[in-house]
């Protein structure tokens, strides 16, 4: 049913421990309402069932994301107090933010006094939007967007959480109601909107970090591998650049401590069966028990001078067995998250990865490498190093913190025709589980994110609500059970 007219509102109360700030646009309103479904919320439903608000939730956190505003969670009392005020305008016949009739609300109440008495009772920040006649949520969402007052409300990056209720009364003015509510605080109700299968999670997680690796090796080639890249577990700039050559020859990255091989790195070095063994970085007293191993194995050995010309020599193998290279990922050497963050993407891309010192410049051997294979295209990622002059096309990816550099990554990562489809978590605040992860991502075009051990960052938060339902496969690597624990809650 077309509704007779169109009419949006909007209010924001703005300030906290009291104070009281109130703008009200009356030249817009928007609620969000659709026929059979907005009673779910009011019926104890903990996810929003009705197709359109679900769609509006969706178009305003991708809104939001792009915009750099974090996506929002719905809470269920900021839902109800939505929807319990739609439900009173359809019923009783008004349109406004204060409370004309209800027979739940007190007269004269406003959109904070609702959602208190709902159960969202935090000294925050809150808002609403109001519109009518609108039967989509794409008109809600566009006229709301197109409204200065509106827009300010669903691009604050104050608020982290939403209401939503569409209710359809087809003999009133408007026919179609929509009411949004905001706030500020993530109360224990806040949860996503997807009403599809969670994520396949899988734990990945050995005793030490060589069990890990050896876990991961077993997942991503259970059949053996033709190369196999061995690297120190015990010091990561060797390794860093590891994953593109990694993946060029089909084959995982193993750690093993640089005072000698495990029992348990022997046995998986063996069942690999590999023809090749890249030996990266680890002392030459190493290879002789290499040798005696795998007899019929070629080992190539390298080793530069330092950590730089270890990356250069490894670009020179990843033009030897690609033919060419298109582009180069230049990122620190003198720490590791951000290298562990783009190592998926360049693997997958056949780039190479470079280091320099995070605040520069780069090494004379880096930028002469650049040079004499040819690259004219940059990632630089978590430093403002320059490349050398003849790179005339450079992307930039630096955060505030690893945390929002590994976010910055992956929506890049995913510009670039990677997919959230398969994710994989690892700590930041260490190298060795992240650093073997890459060639593993690639065969699903993967996308790799840094947390804390402990919790989730708002940044890798923000990604995991923005891509909740593309997410098929998710990969706890090496973490434990309250970062594995809190990710789940997240995507329920």
């Amino acid at each position: 049913m077309q509704a007779k007219r169109k009419r949006p509102d909007m209010i924001a109360r703005r300030g906290r421990r009291g104070s009281l700030i109130v703008a009200l646009f009356a030249t817009l309103a928007l609620l969000i309402l659709l026929m059979a479904p907005a009673m779910a919320w009011a019926t104890g439903t903990t996810a929003p069932t009705a197709t359109e608000e679900v769609e509006f939730v969706r178009l305003i956190n991708q809104y939001r994301v792009a915009n750099g505003a974090g996506p929002l969670l719905v809470s269920d009392p900021v839902a109800l107090a939505a929807f319990k005020h739609n439900r009173d305008m359809a019923t009783y016949g008004f349109f406004s933010h204060t409370t004309a009739k209800s027979s739940v609300f007190p007269v004269g109440s406003q959109p904070w006094d609702r959602m208190r008495a709902t159960g969202y009772n935090y000294n925050t920040t809150m808002a609403e939007n109001l519109a009518g006649g609108y039967p989509t949520a794409a008109e809600a969402f566009n006229a709301w967007k197109n409204s200065p007052g509106h827009n300010r409300n669903m691009l604050d990056p104050d608020f982290k959480v939403i209401g939503v209720s569409l209710f359809f009364a087809p003999d009133t003015s408007y026919g179609w109601f929509w009411t949004t509510d905001f706030g500020a605080y993530v109360d224990p109700s806040a949860h996503g909107t997807s009403t599809g299968p969670a994520p396949n999670y899988s734990t990945i997680k050995g005793d030490d970090r060589y069990l890990t690796a050896i876990m991961i090796s077993q997942k991503a080639y259970p059949k053996g591998a033709p190369a196999v890249f061995l690297v120190k577990g015990d010091n990561f700039p060797d390794a860093l650049a590891a994953a593109p050559l990694a993946t060029a020859y089909g084959g995982p990255v193993i750690l093993t401590p640089s005072t000698g091989l495990t029992p348990a790195v022997k046995d998986e070095l063996k069942r690999l069966n590999p023809n090749k063994i890249f030996y990266i970085g680890l002392p030459a007293k190493l290879e002789s028990e290499l040798q005696a191993l795998l007899p019929n194995a070629i080992i190539k050995t390298v080793r530069g001078k330092d950590r730089y010309e270890t990356a250069t020599m490894l670009a020179d193998e990843l033009k030897n067995k690609l033919g060419r290279i298109d582009k180069v990922v230049i990122t620190p050497g003198d720490k590791f998250p951000d290298a562990l963050s783009v190592a998926p993407l360049a693997a997958s891309k056949g780039w190479a990865i470079m280091l320099a010192p995070a605040t520069g410049p780069l090494p004379g051997v880096t930028s002469a490498k650049i040079k004499e294979l040819g690259i004219t295209k940059a990632l630089v990622v978590g430093s403002y190093v320059k490349p050398p002059a003849t790179v005339t096309e450079v992307v930039y990816k630096v955060g505030k913190d690893r945390y929002q550099t590994s976010a910055q990554i992956a929506v890049y990562a995913k510009s670039q025709g990677l997919s959230f489809a398969h994710v994989a978590l690892a700590t930041g605040e260490n190298y060795p589980d992240a650093l073997v992860v890459g060639p593993y991502l690639v065969p699903q075009k993967g996308i790799l994110l840094l947390t804390q051990s402990t919790y989730l960052p708002g940044y890798i938060n923000d990604q995991l609500i923005a891509n909740r339902d593309g997410i098929d496969q998710l990969d706890f690597v090496g973490l434990p059970n309250g970062v594995t624990g809190q990710t789940k809650a997240l995507l329920q």
